[in-house]
């Protein structure tokens, strides 16, 4: 990673539990910088610089969803956004704050500082996570919404993953279930046949 003073993620995710790491980013000084994670049926915790601020959305309900969270350090403005759509925006957190490099991204799992593994996995589907060092606006966002391979991060991009050391009980599947979902132009979910 580079210093992230902006950050967009976005990722598909298809996942039916509670209390699930989605990814971690831990620094070289044992740090949680930037993690989100589904705490319940209704609501994920964003983390950034160690502080982390609720979010009321439910992703984990069995069915392919589109997120993006979005953070500027100018304003501490952040945004969440399900299937193209903002469904939280606040201001104020960790403003000036700067994402440091050199730490440990893990997709899946929440890190302690002991670089060890808290027990909270994914358990689930994801599909085209992609991490950006700005902050993409809403159209953007829409538009990679519509389909499962849009967008390639220019910080951390999907296929980045596929030459990555792979830990614990991961199945590949190629192509992803993500790619037989897409939304169609009025916004109404349609399963390819």
């Amino acid at each position: 990673m580079v210093h992230l003073s902006q950050i967009s993620f976005c990722f598909w995710l298809n996942a039916t539990r509670d209390r699930l790491t989605i990814f971690s980013y831990l620094s070289s000084k044992g740090i949680i910088e930037l993690m989100l994670q589904v705490v319940d049926r209704n609501s994920l915790l964003l983390t950034v610089g160690g502080n982390s601020r609720k979010i009321m959305a439910t992703i984990n309900d069995g069915k392919w969803h589109h997120t993006c969270t979005i953070w500027d350090n100018s304003d501490g403005a952040w945004s969440f956004f399900k299937d193209g759509v903002a469904v939280s925006n606040r201001s104020r957190f960790k403003v000036g704050y700067v994402i440091p490099p050199g730490g440990t991204f893990v997709l899946g799992q929440e890190q302690k500082p002991d670089k060890t593994f808290k027990n909270v996995p994914f358990i689930g589907e994801l599909a085209n996570f992609n991490i950006w060092s700005r902050t993409l606006p809403a159209i953007k966002v829409l538009k990679i919404s519509k389909w499962c391979f849009r967008g390639r991060g220019d910080v951390v991009s999907w296929p980045d993953f596929q030459s990555a050391q792979i830990n614990g009980n991961v199945k590949i599947s190629k192509p992803s279930s993500c790619a037989n979902y897409a939304i169609d132009s009025f916004g109404e979910e349609d399963t390819k046949k």
